[in-house]
């Protein structure tokens, strides 16, 4: 099932963005140049083909779901592994709301001058 996703995942994406797996059952995507609404897009899409694959009759019966949460890099953040927990808590949250969700860190609001 897991080769199944990175498929989908190749298939769906830019030749620039990147996948990669992260721990078990967790994928990372970078998607260079591309803002958190068109990201949002992006996973919507991705969840939605994901959940169309077509599996053996056994493994049908179970469907697949996605839940994704995602974050956009802003010029402030250098650090990867930052970027990554934020995507994460929102994969948990996504998760605690009923999973099959795309959930997008909240961006800071500048402060007023």
């Amino acid at each position: 099932m897991l080769a199944k996703v990175a498929e989908v995942c190749h298939a769906s994406l830019r030749p620039e963005d990147l996948v990669g797996r992260y721990g078990g059952e967790e994928f990372v995507i970078a998607l260079p140049d591309t803002s958190a609404e068109y990201a949002a897009l992006v996973a919507q899409r991705l969840k939605e083909s994901i959940a169309a694959v077509q599996f053996t009759e056994e493994l049908n019966a179970l469907g697949i779901t996605v839940t994704i949460g995602l974050t956009e890099a802003s010029i402030e953040d250098e650090d990867l592994e930052l970027l990554i927990t934020r995507a994460d808590e929102m994969l948990y949250v996504g998760k605690r709301e009923g999973r099959n969700k795309v959930v997008v860190y909240p961006q800071a609001t500048p402060s007023p001058s």
